[in-house]
């Protein structure tokens, strides 16, 4: 396989589909690979601000995490980025199901301060973070508890909250 400038970070065949592979790399980018066509990548998604080092892929989607603590999810149909997250960790491990998404964020440094020989404990910016979305969740039932940015239409493309990164508004189904 070919087409990265820099070190391979991530290599995911396990949990993609048939003559599927994922590649993260230094180089900041996430390559999709059909292991029919050849050794060039069939897909080259760019997005990412420091290097790639986790990814996973299915039928139609591909999860990817970096050192920049960017969890971003692409669309493979469309060859774009659908929406993206970011936390003040690193990526460790991103992984997901048809129900959800978990990403582990774990700080650069990891610190122990010890007092008295007893454990200090950390303040919360130099914990890690482990983050599970859920992608279940029926929107008509709660639409009270969701924030405004779920359902967003084509109408208000600007809306956004907290740490998610829409790229393309929801449709509204009626």
């Amino acid at each position: 396989m070919r087409g990265h400038a820099q070190p391979v970070t991530s290599l995911n065949i396990h949990s993609s589909p048939p003559n599927t592979l994922v590649t993260g790399a230094a180089d900041r980018r996430v390559r999709v690979f059909d292991t029919r066509r050849g050794s060039q990548p069939a897909m080259t998604l760019s997005g990412h601000q420091g290097a790639v080092v986790s990814t996973q892929c299915d039928d139609w989607k591909v999860a990817s995490g970096g050192k920049d603590g960017l969890v971003v999810v692409w669309d493979r149909r469309m060859s774009g980025e659908l929406w993206s997250s970011h936390e003040r960790h690193p990526v460790a491990r991103c992984w997901f199901t048809s129900r959800y998404l978990v990403a582990a964020h774990l700080p650069q440094r990891r610190r122990t301060d010890v007092v008295s020989g007893a454990a200090e404990p950390l303040h919360r910016c130099h914990r890690g973070l482990l983050r599970v979305m859920d992608f279940s969740v029926d929107p008509l039932y709660y639409t009270r508890l969701l924030p405004s940015v779920c359902s967003s239409g084509y109408d208000e493309p600007s809306r956004s909250f907290y740490h998610l990164d829409l790229k393309l508004p929801y449709d509204t189904i009626s």
